[in-house]
C-alpha cells in the first residue's frame, strides 16, 4: 500500500499546529473570496462576452449586409419611388398652399363679421331708441 493511503500513520502525524495553519488558511481563502467575488464575477462575464464577440460581430456584418443590398435594390429597381415621392412633396406643397388660402379667407370673413357685428349692434341701438320714442298703439287708450 502507498505510503500516502495509510491513514493510522497519515492523522497520526498531524498536530495541533497543522489544523491551526489549515483553518486559518481556509479562513483566509473565503474571505479573499467574498471580498474579490463582485470583481471575479464581473471578470467573468467580461470573459464571457468576449468569447461571443465574434459571432455577433458576424451577425451583426451579416445584417448590415443585407440591409446595404436592400436599400441598393430600392434605389436601382425602383425608378418610380423617386417619382411618387416627388409627388407626395408636390401635393404637399399644394396642400400648405390651400390651407394659407384658406386661413386668409377665414380672416377676412372673422373681420368682416366683427365689423357687421359693430354696425348691427349700433342699428339695434337706434332702433330701440326711436321704438321708445313712438307711442304704441296698445299704450293708448281709446
Amino acid at each position: 500500500m502507498p505510503e500516502w493511503l495509510d491513514w493510522p500513520t497519515w492523522l497520526g502525524a498531524i498536530n495541533l499546529f497543522h489544523v491551526a495553519v489549515v483553518i486559518v488558511a481556509l479562513y483566509v481563502v473565503v474571505r479573499l473570496l467574498v471580498r474579490f467575488w463582485p470583481g471575479l464575477k464581473r471578470t467573468i462575464a467580461l470573459v464571457e462576452a468576449l468569447g461571443a464577440l465574434p459571432t455577433f460581430i458576424e451577425r451583426t456584418d451579416a445584417s448590415i449586409a443585407m440591409l446595404r443590398k436592400q436599400v441598393e435594390n430600392d434605389h436601382d429597381e425602383e425608378p418610380l419611388m423617386r417619382e411618387e415621392i416627388t409627388t407626395a412633396r408636390e401635393q404637399a406643397t399644394a396642400a400648405n398652399e390651400l390651407a394659407v388660402k384658406i386661413n386668409a379667407k377665414l380672416d377676412a370673413s372673422q373681420t368682416w363679421q366683427a365689423e357687421h357685428t359693430k354696425e348691427s349692434e349700433k342699428a339695434y341701438r337706434r332702433i330701440t331708441a326711436l321704438e321708445k320714442t313712438i307711442p304704441h298703439p296698445s299704450k293708448e287708450t281709446p
